[in-house]
């Protein structure tokens, strides 16, 4: 196995399990948020706050339901301003404290996870390149055969064949 198989196998397994591990923790504090502000998703009481906004957190808190919710919602168009707008601080505020805490930018951010769930179901199924690209918002079949290149070091189908190849290899039982 090259080191290039090796690290697309270990970038596909980190964002499973980054996937699973917000699933669960960004639930509970959606879950708290929500709660506490009554439990039904709308608007606090005269704030003109979005309804998951906890005014009694921290924006840099906030940003836990901000990765859930693009984790949840990666294949539709995100939009910065409706971003920061879902924790009650500027587009250009978000982008600082996203890039202090995070150590990368909002949009790196939103295309790596875009990036880890494609590679993931270009290996799960067998639906069409551009389909999977459409699917995680690459509006773009182009654009999103370059990224996919420089997260991976592959194309999109070079790295289909390889990953089931390598997944057939790791299935066939020992022969005697």
């Amino acid at each position: 196995m090259s080191y290039l198989d090796e690290k697309a196998r270990k970038e596909v397994h980190r964002v499973d399990s980054i996937g699973e591990a917000l699933d669960v923790a960004y639930a509970e504090k959606a879950r708290f948020i929500i709660t506490d502000l009554g439990g039904k998703p709308r608007k606090a009481a005269g704030t003109g706050m979005h309804p998951r906004y906890n005014p009694e957190i921290d924006a840099r808190e906030n940003l836990a339901y901000l990765r859930w919710y693009i984790n949840k919602h990666c294949g539709e168009k995100l939009d910065l301003a409706d971003l920061a707008a879902m924790i009650s601080v500027t587009p250009n505020y978000l982008c600082r404290i996203f890039k202090e805490e995070e150590g990368m930018t909002l949009r790196r951010y939103i295309e790596s996870v875009r990036l880890g769930k494609a590679a993931r179901e270009l290996v799960m199924t067998d639906r069409r390149i551009q389909e999977i690209g459409i699917m995680f918002g690459f509006r773009n079949d182009s654009y999103f055969g370059k990224v996919f290149r420089q997260e991976f070091g592959f194309t999109p189908s070079q790295y289909r064949k390889i990953m089931r190849e390598e997944t057939m290899e790791a299935e066939e039982p020992a022969k005697p």
